[in-house]
């Protein structure tokens, strides 16, 4: 089938594929119903490349990236980095800068995929999430 001027077609892993497609069923009722794969793969991307150049503009912490029980971000507003540090054995996050397990630098970690991989490596489960 000829692609439209300018258009692309891209490879995906087939576990990519599967797990598009389980969600595309899920959420076709959101669409209309000549919506394909591809129309929910493209507004996919565009929503993220959306959010990460929203971030990438105005967040005020930028990520620099973890280190045994310690993770790194900058401070865009203090011009600093803050360290924040998996606590203990308790699986919870304290911020050097705050002191405190419950700051804007707390939370933007946690909308970080390295702060799950490393917090699994000292034991933590997130939770159940419910079906």
């Amino acid at each position: 089938m000829a692609l439209k001027k300018g258009w692309k077609n891209v490879t995906l892993r087939p576990s990519v594929v599967t797990k598009l497609n389980e969600n595309f069923r899920a959420e076709k009722k959101k669409y209309s119903e000549s919506a394909t794969l591809g129309t929910y793969v493209n507004n996919i991307l565009e929503s993220v490349l959306d959010n990460k150049d929203y971030i990438r503009r105005y967040a005020p912490f930028k990520w620099e990236g973890a280190a045994g029980n310690l993770f790194v971000l900058k401070d865009n507003f203090k011009q600093t980095a803050i360290e924040v540090e998996i606590h203990g054995g308790q699986h919870i996050l304290w911020c050097r800068e705050d002191k405190t397990d419950d700051c804007d630098h707390i939370g933007f970690c946690w909308a970080q995929n390295d702060v799950y991989t490393e917090l699994k490596k000292h034991g933590f489960k997130p939770p159940k999430m419910k079906q």
